[in-house]
Parts: C-alpha cells; sequence; structure tokens
C-alpha cells in the first residue's frame, strides 16, 4: 500500500444581509476545463456554477447537487460505463466533483456520492463525484456543524472554483489521502486541530479504472 496525493486544506439561496467579507472560507477547490470554442458542456458548467453560487446550507441541513443544479441543460460529451456519449447535461459531473473537494476539505459530512465508472480528467481516482438524474445518481453532503455553510461557485476563463465559507473561522486542519492497492484506490479523511488527530475516516474505496 503507497499514498498517492494528500490534499490539505436542499440550500435556500443567500440574501443581502449575507455579507462576503463575514464568510471564512473552510475549502476550496479548482478544477479546469475546456473553454476555447464555448460548446454546451462549457455552458452548462457556468450555468450549473451560477445555480450553486450563494446558497446557504442551515445548520443540520442536507445539501443535494441534484436539486440545486436543476434542469434545462444542453446536449455535451459525458462518460457512461467507460465510453464517451453526448447526453443532456454533459459538464454537471465535473461540477459536482469540484463541490465535493470542497466539501472534503470544509470537514462537511457525506450523505451521498458515486464514483464514475471509467476515469475523468478534472480529477484523481477516488476524488470524482458522478451525478445523474436519470440513473438517480445525486451528490449530497450533510452541514452536521452548529454554524450555516455558504457555498460560493464561479467560472474565470476555464477555471471552476468552488469555496465553502462559513460564519466562524475554520479551526481544524483536513487531509484527504488517496491509498493504492492492487486494483482499488482508498480514500482518507483525517481531521486534527492543534492539539492533534481528532479523527480518521475512510471516504470510499473504489475500482481503478484504465484509461480508455
Amino acid at each position: 500500500m503507497r499514498a498517492l496525493c494528500i490534499l490539505a486544506a436542499s440550500g435556500f439561496l443567500a440574501g443581502s444581509a449575507w455579507a462576503a467579507d463575514a464568510w471564512h472560507v473552510w475549502g476550496s477547490f479548482t478544477t479546469t476545463f475546456d473553454q476555447a470554442a464555448r460548446d454546451d458542456r462549457g455552458r452548462n458548467i457556468l450555468l450549473a456554477a451560477k445555480r450553486l453560487d450563494g446558497r446557504v446550507v442551515p445548520p443540520g441541513g442536507i445539501f443535494s447537487f441534484n436539486e440545486a443544479a436543476g434542469d434545462g441543460y444542453g446536449t455535451a460529451s459525458t462518460l457512461v460505463e467507460g465510453k464517451r456519449f453526448d447526453a443532456e447535461g454533459g459538464g454537471l459531473c465535473q461540477v459536482s466533483t469540484t463541490l465535493y473537494n470542497a466539501v472534503l476539505l470544509a470537514g462537511l459530512g457525506i450523505v451521498e456520492r458515486s464514483p464514475h465508472s471509467g476515469p475523468v480528467s478534472y480529477a484523481q481516482p477516488g476524488l470524482d463525484a458522478a451525478v445523474s438524474r436519470e440513473e438517480g445518481t445525486d451528490f449530497r453532503f450533510r452541514n452536521q456543524t452548529k454554524h450555516p455553510v455558504l457555498i460560493q461557485a464561479a467560472v474565470d476563463g476555464n477555471r471552476l472554483v468552488v469555496e465553502i465559507r462559513s460564519t466562524r473561522p475554520k479551526d481544524r486542519r483536513i487531509a484527504v489521502n488517496r491509498l493504492l492497492t492492487g486494483d482499488r484506490v482508498t480514500t482518507i479523511r483525517t481531521v486534527s486541530n492543534s492539539s492533534g488527530e481528532i479523527r480518521r475516516e475512510v471516504l470510499s474505496i473504489d475500482r481503478l479504472h484504465a484509461a480508455r
């Protein structure tokens, strides 16, 4: 077994009362995509990011990506059973994956997450989150803290940036490790504070897929 890498560090819309500078960053993640052609994939990513941006998850609340993202997306390339097809909503999995990684680094609880059936270009194995309304696959997380959390999502050129913020400063360190054993990748999250490790949890055990 060997370590592969280490990463550190039903919502409602935030109203004008939520000043941006009152929210502290708990987790942030960035992925990139090809936006040169301004195709439907890029437009889908931009639309989904706009629909996520500004949503607040109250203490104890569960956030559903599918509910927040909604429908009305164009047809673009997507991964189905390890093969590429054009389908409605192509590109949404990149948004859900970027959100997933930000949520991991924020230390929030994972309620539902599924891996892709093959490798994706924007995330390493074990760090992706597939979504599909047709297949009933969603990404959901829980705000198990006593404070509301805010999702901020934006597209800057070919960069998709998602941040998780809270009304209190982050007082814990989060590390996400991936361990490779044979054809499996195990994703582990460790939470610690100034006194040391608080908890370690296995987030997922996924099968590694060869690139096609």
